[in-house]
């Protein structure tokens, strides 16, 4: 990719040329070749899935949670070899993936979890979902109503989302999801290429870019100890050491100023609205239907995510259901890492 030029000022640098380059895609760019995956296929793919079987085999009788590691025993060398694979998609490439055919059938969910948790502990290390230390996430809908500072995150619920990237305060590496069943209707899953967004923001709205280097309240969502605010300060764009990272999910932040009492000024309602503008404009993200056994990874420092609102089957056992795994391998593995 080639480093766009950055215009420093007092105090963070802010970047003013587009991004280019392979990790730069709209809805149109033909990527399935670099980012799909299959474990049903020959070679490495395949003597994966057998390895993810063993695994789950050495585990059916252990009462140890999936979270508690791999067996000593368990070899995953192909594995390790296909998560390298993965991983240089994330890092280097397009900065998402699709696995299909992980294997269901026939394991129970304990077994499910363990084979998720040990491929993706392979791609980078799994951390805190929550304040309270939830490390394996089930995304579904409980029907729970989302109310201004209740806390209730919209992946507990059947409504849709904007794009965005999780956790503000300590945003993980990456973002995987596994797919154990579909809705009866919606539920689609959306990504759009961060880099992409900004090189439209330079183009349509440079003067706004200027407000997302300086900080925002969020709303915490209730993920943090019962004494402390439930808002905290962080810019949308910021500059690290392995180049812009990206956090945002303007749901939150308006909401933030709303637990702050705080009124947007013009300055900072006109940059998130011309955030929420592009990102909605047509011809930018890629649209995909979950299908279960599918793994959806993702770079969730410069791709954003979200899900069409759905509909789920009325017997529980059909309903909607995701795994989420957070990975990310600086600081401790806490929600704060």
């Amino acid at each position: 990719m080639t480093p766009p030029s950055v215009v420093m000022q007092n105090p963070s640098p802010i970047i003013t040329e587009p991004f280019s380059g392979e990790r730069v895609w709209s809805s149109s760019s033909a990527l399935e070749a670099q980012t799909r995956f299959s474990l049903s296929r020959e070679g490495i793919a395949g003597k994966c899935a057998k390895e993810l079987s063993g695994l789950a085999e050495s585990v059916a009788n252990r009462d140890a949670p999936a979270k508690d590691g791999i067996p000593s025993h368990s070899s995953l060398d192909a594995c390790r070899e296909l998560a390298a694979s993965v991983r240089r998609v994330l890092d280097q490439g397009p900065g998402f993936a699709i696995i299909d055919d992980f294997p269901l059938a026939d394991w129970s969910p304990r077994a499910i979890r363990s084979m998720y948790w040990g491929f993706m502990s392979l791609i980078g290390r799994p951390v805190a979902q929550t304040f309270t230390g939830e490390m394996i996430y089930d995304v579904r809908d409980e029907g729970i109503q989302a109310e201004l500072g209740k806390g209730v995150r919209s992946s507990k619920t059947a409504d849709g989302q904007v794009y965005h990237t999780d956790n503000h305060p300590r945003p993980p590496s990456y973002v995987s999801l596994l797919c154990l069943r579909t809705a009866e209707e919606g539920g689609l899953s959306g990504l759009i290429n961060l880099y992409t967004v900004y090189n439209q923001l330079l183009a349509r709205h440079p003067n706004r870019i200027r407000r997302m280097y300086q900080s925002f309240w969020f709303d915490r969502q209730r993920e943090h100890a019962p004494e402390e605010s439930p808002v905290s300060k962080n810019p949308i764009f910021e500059i690290g050491e392995d180049g812009l990272r990206i956090r945002v999910v303007t749901t939150l932040i308006r909401q933030g100023y709303e637990l702050a009492g705080e009124a947007l000024d013009h300055e900072t309602r006109e940059a998130l609205d011309a955030l929420d503008e592009v990102m909605e404009s047509p011809g930018l993200g890629k649209t995909f239907a979950f299908q279960p056994g599918q793994i959806q990874i993702i770079n969730n420092r410069r791709i954003g995510h979200r899900r069409t609102p759905f509909r789920d089957a009325s017997e529980p056992e059909k309903r909607r259901h995701l795994i989420r795994l957070w990975l990310r391998d600086e600081g401790d593995p806490s929600f704060l890492g």
